[in-house]
């Protein structure tokens, strides 16, 4: 196999690989954010359900 063969074949797995992990990444990087939004409304919820305790003994 000529080097150029090769070379072309290593630019083109390498241009499959970014385009495959753009893919990948973009749909997960939004649910992470779902994820976060989620859980500080978990918190919220708590917190307005707890029962206020005071400082002072």
């Amino acid at each position: 196999m000529k080097l150029r063969n090769k070379i072309m074949i290593l630019a083109a797995s390498i241009l499959l690989s970014l385009a495959a992990f753009s893919l990948i990444a973009g749909p997960s990087i939004d649910m992470v954010k779902m994820g976060k939004k989620a859980g500080y409304e978990m918190i919220v919820n708590y917190l307005a359900n707890a029962e206020p305790t005071s400082l002072a003994h």
